[in-house]
C-alpha cells in the first residue's frame, strides 16, 4: 500500500484519483466481510471491538470518498497531498490493527465454541450409554413383573381353593355342632327319663306299701290282686310322650299349675271317697275301695304306663287307694304323692299351656298347687290345699301317710331364679353416671353441623337412654354404634343410614336412603317432646380415617361371610380432632327431601 503514494512529481491526480478508487473498492470488500463477521456469535468484548473497527472503516471510507472528490474537483497543491497521504496511511494503519485484533478474537472464540462441543458430545455419549442400560432394566422389570403376575395368578386361584375349603368346613363344623347339640339333648332327654323313672319307680314302691297295710287291715285280701299296679309296668313303659294310646291330664279341669323358678311342679293326688269318673273309650271308670265286709266287681285293670300331657313319666290312670281304715277315720282325705316336673322338653311335645311358671324362687311347697281329685272331665266339688299340721295335731293314719310320701325328684337346672328375677337383681345406675356414660359416648362423635347448646344437651338426653335404669357399659354401645355405621352385611348399605337412636335402642329405625327424613322417622317423628318438638333424628358413620373393625365389602355391597367377625381391637381405634378422640361423624338429617343438603364441613384434614 505504500506504493500508492509515490512522489508528487512520479504521479499524477488522475493516477492518485486512480489508487484513491482502488482504495475505495478494497473498503467496499472489506464492509462486505464486516457484514458477514457481524452475523457471526461474538462475546460482549468482541463485539464492542467490532463495531469500532466498523466505525473506524466508515470513517476511512468517507474520508477518501471526501478525498477523491477534491482531487476530482481541484487542482491540490503537494503539502495538501502528503498530508492527505499521511492522514490515509494513518487510518489504513489502525484499520490493520483492528483487523488483526479481531481475527485473533475470532480465533479464540473459535476455539472455545470447538472445546465446548467436544465436552457436549462425550456427555451427550455418555447420556445415550445410561439411556440403553435404563432400557435394558425396564425390559428385566417387565419380566420380572410378568412372572409375578403369574405367580399372583396361581395365589387367587389357591386362596379360592381355601376359601372353597373353609366353607366347606364350616358347614361341616356347623353340622357337627348341630349333631353335638342334637347328642346333648337326647342325653338331657335320657337323663331325665332315668329321673323320671326313679320317681314312678319309687312311687310304685309307696303305693306297694300302702296296698299291703290296706290288705293287712282288711281281711278280704282279694282286691290286691285286682287294684295293685304291677312293677314291670312302671320300669318298662313308654318313653317317648304323645305316642300312647292313651292320655291324660293330671290337672283339675279349668286351673292352672304353678311352678316354682326352674322347674315345674306336679300332685298327683287319689281321689277323695265319692268322685264321680268318666270313661274313657275302652276303660271303665276306677271303683272305690269298699269298706269292710263289702265286695266289689273286679274292675279292668289299666294298661300300664301313659304319656300325659306334660313331658316325663308318669303311672296309669289314679285309682282311689285308700285303705278302709282310712275311710273310717273322720277328718279330710289323705292326699297323695308329688311329681315335680323340669320344664325341659324331651321328644315332640313340651310343657306348654299345662304348666305355668312363676318368677322368682321361693319353696316348693309354695309353688305347688295339689289336686285332690284326678281332670277327667270331671267338675271337682272342691279344691283343697295340703292341711299344714304339726305331727301332734294330726291323726296317726295321717301321719303314717306323711312318712309313706317317697321323696321328690328335683330338677334344678342352672339357678333357682328365673332371667327376669336375675335380670331385677342387677344394680342400678345413678343419674350421675348415666350421664358421664353419655357424655364419654358422644365426645367420639365429630359434629357435622353448627349444634346449639340446647340441641347438644337434647342429645345428651338421647344417649343416656343407651345405658337404661340397668348397668350398660360404654364399650357395649360401641360395639352397637360399630354395628349401625356397617350396616347390613347381606346387601349394600343406604346411604344415609337408618336412625342411630332408634337402631340402638331396638326400636322402628326405617329404611334409611334420601326418602328417609325428620318427618318420616318412624320413631323420632312421631316422639313429641316438650313444646311439641320432635326428636331431633340423627345418623352416624364412620371417620374415613379409623378402622371399622369389619373387613371390606364386595363390589354388589354385601360384606363377605369371612369378613364379618368384628375385630374390638382393630387399629386406628380413633383419630385426634381437637383434643378428642373420634370415630365417628355425626349428622343431624334433614327436616324433608326437598330440603337442601348441609354445606361441606372440614373436620381436622377431612371434608364431610
Amino acid at each position: 500500500m505504500d506504493s500508492m503514494f509515490a512522489p508528487e512529481d512520479e504521479i499524477s491526480y488522475q493516477t492518485m484519483g486512480h489508487r484513491i478508487r482502488e482504495c475505495l473498492e478494497r473498503l467496499n470488500v472489506i464492509g462486505l466481510y464486516i457484514d458477514m463477521v457481524r452475523n457471526q456469535p461474538l462475546g460482549d468484548d468482541g463485539a464492542r471491538m467490532f463495531e469500532i473497527f466498523a466505525h473506524s472503516v466508515d470513517d476511512l471510507k468517507r474520508v477518501m470518498e471526501e478525498g477523491l472528490q477534491l482531487v476530482s474537483e481541484m487542482d491540490l497543491q503537494p503539502l495538501e497531498i502528503e498530508k492527505l497521504q499521511n492522514e490515509l496511511k494513518t487510518a489504513i494503519d489502525s484499520l490493520q490493527t483492528a483487523s488483526d485484533h479481531h481475527a485473533q478474537q475470532l480465533n479464540d472464540q473459535k476455539s472455545e465454541h470447538e472445546s465446548k462441543i467436544s465436552e457436549f458430545e462425550a456427555k451427550e455419549s455418555e447420556h445415550d450409554a445410561k439411556l440403553y442400560e435404563y432400557i435394558g432394566k425396564v425390559a428385566e422389570l417387565e419380566a420380572d413383573k410378568a412372572e409375578l403376575e403369574d405367580k399372583i395368578s396361581v395365589l387367587e386361584a389357591k386362596v379360592h381353593g381355601l376359601e372353597t375349603n373353609s366353607s366347606e368346613a364350616h358347614k361341616k363344623l356347623a353340622a357337627v355342632s348341630q349333631v353335638s347339640h342334637e347328642q346333648d339333648q337326647i342325653n338331657k332327654a335320657l337323663e331325665h327319663a332315668q329321673n323320671w323313672l326313679a320317681v314312678a319307680q319309687a312311687q310304685n314302691k309307696a303305693i306297694s306299701l300302702e296296698f299291703k297295710e290296706a290288705n293287712a287291715r282288711n281281711p278280704d285280701s282279694r282286691y290286691h290282686s285286682r287294684l295293685e299296679p304291677r312293677s314291670s309296668e312302671i320300669s318298662q313303659g313308654s318313653v317317648q310322650s304323645g305316642h300312647s294310646s292313651h292320655q291324660a291330664d293330671l290337672r283339675p279341669t279349668g286351673s292352672s299349675v304353678p311352678t316354682g323358678a326352674g322347674k315345674a311342679v306336679l300332685t298327683r293326688a287319689f281321689p277323695s271317697p265319692g268322685v264321680a269318673f268318666e270313661s274313657h273309650g275302652d276303660e271303665e271308670p276306677p271303683a272305690r275301695l269298699p269298706s269292710l265286709g263289702q265286695t266289689q266287681p273286679r274292675a279292668q285293670k289299666p294298661s300300664g304306663l301313659r304319656a300325659t300331657g306334660v313331658q316325663g313319666f308318669l303311672p296309669p290312670r289314679p285309682l282311689n287307694f285308700q285303705s278302709a281304715a282310712a275311710q273310717r277315720q273322720p277328718g279330710p282325705p289323705q292326699t297323695g304323692i308329688q311329681v315335680l316336673i323340669p320344664p325341659q322338653s324331651f321328644g315332640s311335645r313340651s310343657l306348654g299351656s299345662d304348666t305355668s311358671v312363676s318368677p322368682g324362687g321361693g319353696s316348693v311347697e309354695d309353688a305347688t298347687t295339689r289336686v285332690d281329685e284326678p281332670a277327667y272331665n270331671a267338675k271337682p266339688s272342691t279344691r283343697r290345699k295340703r292341711k299344714q299340721t304339726a305331727s301332734g295335731n294330726s291323726t296317726p293314719q295321717e301321719d303314717a301317710m306323711r312318712r309313706r310320701e317317697p321323696p321328690q325328684a328335683t330338677h334344678d337346672l342352672g339357678s333357682a331364679q328365673s332371667a327376669r328375677a336375675r335380670y331385677s337383681a342387677r344394680p342400678a345406675i345413678s343419674k350421675e353416671e348415666k350421664r358421664e356414660r353419655a357424655e364419654t359416648l358422644l365426645d367420639m362423635f365429630a359434629i357435622a353441623w353448627d349444634i346449639t347448646p340446647e340441641e347438644r344437651e337434647k342429645i345428651l338426653g338421647y344417649f343416656e337412654s343407651f345405658f337404661g335404669n340397668r348397668t350398660r357399659t360404654v364399650e357395649s354401645r360401641i360395639m352397637d354404634v360399630d354395628k349401625y355405621c356397617i350396616g347390613p352385611m347381606d346387601r349394600a348399605t343406604p346411604y344415609p343410614p337408618m336412625c342411630l337412636y332408634a337402631s340402638v335402642m331396638r326400636h322402628a329405625s326405617g329404611e334409611g336412603g334420601t326418602g328417609h327424613t325428620q318427618s318420616t322417622c318412624p320413631t323420632c317423628a312421631f316422639d313429641v317432646g316438650v313444646g311439641g318438638e320432635g326428636r331431633i333424628c340423627l345418623w352416624a358413620k364412620f371417620h374415613p380415617q379409623v378402622a371399622t373393625g369389619y373387613g371390606e365389602r364386595a363390589d354388589d355391597g354385601v360384606l363377605p361371610r369371612l369378613a364379618r367377625r368384628y375385630d374390638d381391637v382393630a387399629e386406628p381405634r380413633t383419630v385426634t380432632r381437637g383434643g378428642k378422640q373420634i370415630r365417628w361423624i355425626l349428622y343431624k338429617r334433614k327436616a324433608a327431601e326437598n330440603d337442601p343438603d348441609e354445606e361441606p364441613r372440614t373436620i381436622g384434614d377431612v371434608i364431610v
